[in-house]
């Protein structure tokens, strides 16, 4: 029972009807101020953890069970200590309608001794003295135990269950619905179970908060349980590393998919990262504030590999590059070979296949095959590419040698083409291949990002890192365990892990391609411009208050709980994926409009392009279902067929494998 008082919190109980005890509200309340107990003259205020780290049990002083973990305590320190379970402390003074005794209210009574007329189980002076409480029939002489009374109360779940709970006090052996551990025979303490389903839970679990702040991430956890279909990727807890099991209790950030298991929830971080110091002014601050710095940063971080500084001067104007096979002259003049401009989706008319970005006007000098069918184009400086790199995260092996990444400006296997380690997309520009580790690949653009960067929303600079598999990007929220990556085998290569910028000591991550998204956009369809907002600010600043967001790009409805473009003068929003599609941000890495020769078709050269939904494979027919989903396409222009990109590469394996038989029979004979 809990009663006004000095730092107390009032609440009256329910003593009739279902004998429902309002736990959420009263505990909530009660948790923050402390209460006043009818036992006890002095103050409880409520613990985590009632035994402070002691592994001696400890038990409550009203119904003699042990707790299990949190509960409420006496605050002085002189006081010989009374302790009671949350729920035990919302026991009333007085109940009525007693399903065994409705005739008369039953009051809560301490004995000397007694014997519970509806279990008929006897208790003496001689048991532990918190087993003479019980509820006693003054008129009647009728007594009910402690465990006999709880089975009457209903208890709000908490948000945990959808139906009422009913306590029990006596062993039982179940499988606890909540952290998955059993329950056995012999062992005593609080339980609570649904008799409308199949739910049953601990009381520490019950008892567990709805949200918690942890030294390892940067935002508050809520309590998470019954996703009710919602699809779980491959988590794992931020502190053991262990799978995260969907089905049953834990702490969520949705935001940053950074998840703990319950029982980890109490534990510290082991170690933290230690914080290397770094100048301030050699940090690049992200977001960058418009697309065109976007563009230019992204050039930066290549001539950065290439040590390569604008002001230099080129002497050949003619260069032979192991790349192509006709020279490349040096041009001054993007006009020459295009009408500059860019579609309003991002489609540019230039492209670079070295690094697969396109190239601007203030990219001149550039390199260019001048025979109008090559459509070969280099920047300057990816023309000085090194011919080696160290890896930019060291730590990607787990192991002490560092290895080194090897320039690729041909790659033999699978027909040119290659999945990106880094990205997770597939390119057909240069590439830098690990020499110690298999099929390993990583484009130009991820080879050359720097080591740590700044972002607005986080305090620490944040480490590039190779497969940071805790917790998910904190724009988009894809992680790298994501069942969409886990299950696809692409032909060229697997690749499963993949970079993210982030701290590991708040466990906070973003992307490459969201850590590009600008601070702001213009487009016509808004005067004002869209600016990057971050939910909370979103959610803070939106006076219209709408139920549903829509982008005004596709018309497809916005959750705003991630990284977003909104004008608040016009209430409009635009998905951070739609613009990055329609301004051409860290764009797709295939050069589309780069011609190849086939054996498939030896007539003429297959131009590459990209499929569109009536796309139909001249080999296969349509069988083969990557052809479409591997989303490149081949087609000849002048016989109008078209080919899927696996079954070019299939042909091309082919080809190798009949070769290398060839080669070796020849050997053999000679």
């Amino acid at each position: 029972m809990l009663s006004d008082g000095e730092g107390g919190v009032y609440h009256q109980p329910p003593s009739s009807g279902s004998f429902l005890v309002p736990h959420l509200p009263l505990i909530e309340e009660a948790r923050e101020k402390g209460i006043k107990h009818f036992l006890h003259e002095h103050p409880l205020i409520f613990k985590e953890d009632v035994r402070n780290g002691s592994k001696h049990p400890l038990y409550c002083d009203v119904c003699g069970m042990e707790i299990g973990r949190s509960g409420f305590s006496c605050c002085i320190e002189k006081c010989k200590g009374f302790n009671l379970h949350e729920f035990c402390a919302s026991l009333p003074l007085e109940m009525k309608d007693y399903p065994q005794h409705p005739q008369h209210p039953l009051i809560f009574f301490t004995s000397r001794g007694f014997r519970c007329h509806v279990c008929k189980a006897d208790y003496s002076f001689s048991l532990r003295t918190s087993f003479l409480h019980c509820f006693r029939c003054k008129v009647c002489d009728f007594h009910v135990d402690i465990r006999c009374a709880f089975m009457s109360f209903l208890v709000c779940p908490r948000t945990l269950h959808n139906h009422e709970l009913t306590p029990r006090l006596y062993p039982a052996s179940f499988l606890c619905s909540f952290c998955g551990e059993k329950h056995g025979e012999g062992e005593t303490g609080i339980s609570y179970q649904c008799k409308t389903c199949w739910f049953w839970i601990h009381e520490q679990c019950y008892s567990l908060p709805q949200s918690i702040e942890h030294d390892s991430h940067v935002h508050p956890l809520k309590l998470c349980y019954d996703l009710q279909g919602e699809k779980l990727p491959n988590y794992l807890c931020g502190l053991c590393k262990e799978e995260i099991n969907s089905y049953l209790g834990f702490y969520v950030c949705k935001r940053c998919k950074y998840t703990l298991h319950t029982k980890c929830s109490t534990k510290k971080c082991r170690d933290p990262p230690i914080i290397e110091e770094e100048e301030e002014d050699q940090i690049i601050q992200f977001p960058l504030p418009s697309i065109e710095v976007v563009h230019n940063t992204l050039a930066q971080f290549i001539k950065n590999i290439c040590q390569w500084k604008d002001e230099d001067e080129e002497d050949c104007n003619i260069l032979s590059h192991p790349s192509h096979d006709h020279p490349l002259t040096l041009e001054f003049d993007l006009s020459k070979i295009t009408s500059f401009s860019s579609t309003s989706r991002g489609e540019y008319k230039v492209i670079c296949n070295g690094c697969i970005l396109p190239l601007f006007i203030n990219d001149a000098p550039f390199y260019s095959c001048n025979r109008s069918t090559c459509n070969f184009v280099l920047h300057k400086w990816c023309a000085k590419l090194p011919r080696e790199l160290k890896h930019p995260d060291p730590a990607h092996t787990n192991t002490d040698t560092e290895h080194t990444l090897i320039l690729q400006v041909k790659i033999k296997r699978f027909f040119g083409f290659f999945t990106c380690n880094g990205c997770r997309e597939m390119g057909n520009g240069f590439a830098y291949k690990c020499n110690e580790c298999e099929n390993y690949y990583l484009d130009v653009r991820c080879a050359a990002f720097p080591r740590r960067v700044n972002h607005e929303t986080h305090k620490h600079p944040l480490i590039l890192k190779y497969g940071r598999t805790i917790g998910g990007c904190f724009s988009c929220g894809e992680t790298n365990l994501d069942d969409e990556w886990l299950n696809r085998s692409t032909t060229p290569s697997s690749s499963l892990p993949s970079f993210t910028f982030g701290c590991d000591i708040c466990h906070f991550s973003i992307h490459p391609r969201c850590l590009m998204l600008p601070q702001e956009i213009v487009h016509w369809y808004d005067e004002h411009g869209f600016k990057l907002t971050d939910p909370d600010v979103f959610i803070r600043d939106d006076n219209q208050g709408a139920s549903e967001y829509h982008c005004e790009f596709c018309e497809e409805s916005i959750v705003p709980d991630k990284l977003t473009y909104h004008c608040f003068e016009c209430d409009q929003c635009a998905d951070a994926k739609c613009v990055r599609k329609w301004f051409g941000l860290f764009p797709k890495h295939v050069k589309i409009g780069r011609l190849y020769d086939s054996e498939l078709h030896k007539e003429h050269p297959l131009t590459c392009i990209l499929p569109g939904e009536k796309f139909n494979c001249e080999h296969c027919n349509g069988r083969s279902i990557l052809c479409k989903d591997l989303e490149i396409g081949f087609e000849c222009t002048e016989c109008q067929i078209r080919f899927g990109l696996k079954c070019i590469i299939d042909q091309h394996q082919l080809e190798r494998k009949l070769k290398l038989k060839h080669d070796l029979f020849l050997r053999w004979n000679n």
